[in-house]
Formats: C-alpha cells, sequence, structure tokens
C-alpha cells in the first residue's frame, strides 16, 4: 500500500499545534522539555529561518521531526472521544522518549506510539479497537481479531521482537491465534541517515524494495519461528523519512506489506479482516491498491 501526501510547513504546525492541546484537554501532561515540544519548537524555526539553503543536518533533523509530527497528528485526530485508561497510558508513554529514534535507549516511547498508530489505522477502517493485553483487539463481524504491535530497533531486535509477540499470543485462551504487527522504520533505514533519492516517486519505490527485499531476506526465519504457533498473519509496515536531492524536499515513504499464514487461518477469518481493515484505510487516504501475499 502506497500513500502519497503534500504539506506545508505552516499547515503541518497548525495542525500539530491543535493535536498538542487535544492531548493536553483529555489530561495528558506534555512537559516543556518533552520530544513533542521540541518537534513543534524546531517547526516553528524552520518556517522563519530566512536562508534560501540550510546545513544537511539541519535538513536530517527536520525531516525526522516532521516524520514524528505526520504520525502524531493522525494519532490525535482519530482517538475516541473518551479513550479507555489503556489508551490514555499508551498517550502518556507517548511524550517521553528522545527526539532521534537512533538515540533512544529504551523503547518505551516509540512502542506505545506503534501501537497507538495501528489502532489509528483500524479506526480509520471503522472498527472497535481496545488497547491493552493483547496490544490491540479489533472487533469485525462479530468477532474479536488480536494484534501484536511490536517495532524492533534495530535489524538485531527482530527475532527478539517476534519471540516476544509470540510469547503473549500463546496466552490468549486457545484456540485463538493472533496477529503480529511489526514495524521496520529502524530495520530498513540507514542508521543514522535518511533515505536519499532522486525524485519525489523514487522514495515510495525505495521503499518497497527494501521491505521485499526484507521478506525475501527472511522468509525462512520466519517459516522456522512460526511454525506450529498461534500465529495467522504478519503485517509489516514501514515509514521512513526521506530527502528528494532534485527538489529538495522532506519526504516519507510508507508501505505496508502482509504475509498471512495460511494453516493458521481458519476459514480464511484474517485474510477476509487484514483485507477489509486495510483497503478501507487505504480509501481513507486516497489509495486504492491493497495486496496480501499467503505464505505457505
Amino acid at each position: 500500500m502506497r500513500i502519497d501526501e503534500h504539506n506545508s510547513f505552516e499547515s503541518l504546525s497548525s495542525r500539530y499545534s491543535h493535536c498538542l492541546s487535544a492531548l493536553t484537554l483529555k489530561g495528558i501532561g506534555i512537559a516543556g522539555a518533552s520530544r513533542l515540544r521540541t518537534y513543534a519548537q524546531r517547526l516553528e524555526q524552520a518556517m522563519l529561518d530566512p536562508r534560501t539553503a540550510v546545513e544537511p543536518e539541519l535538513i536530517a533533523t527536520a525531516t525526522f521531526d516532521l516524520r514524528e509530527i505526520d504520525e502524531i497528528i493522525e494519532i490525535v485526530n482519530h482517538l475516541p472521544n473518551q479513550p479507555d485508561q489503556a489508551t490514555l497510558d499508551l498517550l502518556r508513554k507517548l511524550s517521553g522518549g528522545t527526539d532521534h529514534p537512533d538515540d533512544e535507549i529504551g523503547a518505551v516511547s516509540r512502542e506505545a506510539q506503534y501501537e497507538l498508530y495501528i489502532g489509528t489505522v483500524l479506526r480509520q477502517a471503522g472498527l472497535q479497537v481496545k488497547h491493552g493485553e493483547p496490544d490491540l483487539v479489533a472487533e469485525w463481524r462479530g468477532r474479536n481479531f488480536f494484534i501484536e504491535a511490536k517495532r524492533p530497533s534495530s535489524p538485531n531486535r527482530v527475532d527478539d521482537r517476534l519471540r516476544s509477540a509470540i510469547h503473549q499470543i500463546r496466552r490468549l485462551p486457545t484456540p485463538t491465534t493472533g496477529i503480529i504487527a511489526l514495524s521496520l522504520d529502524q530495520v530498513l533505514r540507514p542508521l543514522g541517515g535518511l533515505l536519499t533519492v532522486k525524485s519525489l516517486d523514487d522514495i515510495s519505490a525505495t521503499v518497497v524494495r527494501l521491505i521485499q527485499g526484507f521478506v525475501t531476506n527472511n522468509s525462512r526465519v520466519w517459516r522456522n519461528r512460526l511454525q506450529g504457533q498461534p500465529v495467522s498473519a504478519l503485517i509489516m509496515t514501514a515509514r521512513i523519512p526521506g530527502y528528494v536531492t532534485q527538489s529538495g524536499h522532506s519526504a516519507l515513504g510508507s508501505n505496508l506489506h502482509v504475509e498471512l499464514l495460511s494453516s493458521a487461518d481458519e476459514n480464511g477469518a484474517t485474510h477476509d479482516f487484514i483485507e477489509y481493515a486495510f483497503a478501507a484505510y487505504g480509501r481513507a487516504q486516497g489509495e486504492t491498491v491493497f495486496k496480501i501475499k499467503g505464505l505457505e
């Protein structure tokens, strides 16, 4: 799934300011030193900067900030009117963490952000979603679908995060199966840097190639790790910031890939649920193409 958007700094700044105010009204305290405040301050500085060209370091910082701002706006805009306690707890964790994801020592803040983001995707599809244990429960056609959302901080943490998700899914009442959502942001992106591409169209194609390469290189690992486990699907997402050399734009390459574990997908229910949920999300974002791959 590919999503393309174009936003000005002024538009993002206004929408982001509104979202921070909305969080405050929901009782979420955001300290002055919070990364959420820092993003707003740097965006304001970028808008006021009179120079026609800026340092590469500033471009990189601003691009990472814009990726976080974009996602936080989407999360806040699709929160329930009265979030339950589990959602409020995630929102409180959201304001922690370091400005740059590569500096993150723990994963609490951005794992909370990823759980909230997956919940946002499902809510935009019109589904009822609850956060907690498991990470998410989505209701569709009278049936609950259980999702564990994991965000590895590096390629070396992928297997660890998969094992953690499997362990949590195995705690569900049998014969329930679960779905694992895996963020590949920190797995596919160059450490410490942006994706650098020539044109705006190249960034989406580059993210697709990176995901496909990851899938090809790791499918055997999944077969070994997930064989016999109560996991019906693996959803992989990537939202990777990049820089377009041709135009000087900062960009965000987004893509979603699903591996369906058909042996654990009783009566095709998981396939139908995922196809509905993410196709509906795509339509809400102006994108209508969605494909699911079955992993035998």
